[in-house]
């Protein structure tokens, strides 16, 4: 018997031998962990990646932060 680390709940046969693609190793989450899990992944966008989003002209950035 094993439980999710998220939940506590104790998890089926499928779930105790899912291995996570990225690690290799047993996610140790319930299907409905893991989907959560994976919709929050999806949604969140770095903070890099936010900051980028915002440069409009790169080289204007640059010369900017060379001011400061």
């Amino acid at each position: 018997m094993s439980r999710c680390k998220a939940c506590d709940v104790i998890m089926n046969e499928f779930e105790m031998r899912r291995i996570d693609r990225a690690t290799g190793d047993y996610s140790e989450l319930c299907s409905d962990c893991l989907s959560a899990s994976n919709e929050a992944t999806r949604e969140i966008d770095s903070p890099m990646q936010i900051i980028l989003d915002d440069i409009v002209n790169p080289f204007e950035f640059l010369a900017d932060m060379e001011e400061q």
